[in-house]
């Protein structure tokens, strides 16, 4: 029931303002997404070396080329989608990166569990590479990252 006080304060509806402008994405976010392309391409290269240092029995060159070509298109796309998603500031894209990078570290174990079939090159890409992904996980589950996601899903 409303008061028919004349002398009553007036009731209106406050809500927060909205500046209309998303805010700005933290320097940790941007560096990390640097850290995972220059990772995937470090990837690239690694990939490409292993190719050409790897004998694989059982299948043609071509065949080889054309299965890593597909496949590396696929991945591409997919990383593009969720690193560009995460640039975005969509929470669910940083948290499937963070499986990815999981996987990818119990594939790497895997890989070092047979050191005979790596040569050394390989190696020292794959340990960059992981070290890339490494540095760029800490930035993005940083104090500065976290507080933007939460921003971003308030404003999204």
């Amino acid at each position: 029931m409303e008061s028919s006080n004349p002398y009553a304060p007036p009731k209106a509806v406050v809500d927060d303002v909205s500046s209309g402008t998303e805010p700005p994405r933290p320097a940790q976010v941007t560096r990390s997404l640097q850290l995972f392309w220059t990772a995937i391409g470090i990837g690239f290269i690694s990939a490409i070396l292993n190719y050409l240092l790897a004998d694989t029995p059982g299948m043609s060159k071509a065949a080889l080329i054309g299965t890593t070509l597909i496949t590396w298109a696929i991945g591409f796309l997919i990383m593009w989608w969720i690193l560009s998603s995460i640039g975005k500031g969509k929470n669910w894209a940083r948290i499937v990166q963070l499986v990815l990078f999981i996987l990818g570290i119990l594939g790497m174990l895997m890989v070092f569990a047979m050191p005979q079939q790596v040569s050394g090159i390989i190696w020292v890409l794959y340990a960059v590479q992981m070290s890339l992904n490494v540095w760029g996980m800490i930035l993005l589950f940083s104090g500065p990252a976290n507080a933007w996601f939460r921003e971003m899903k308030d404003w999204l």
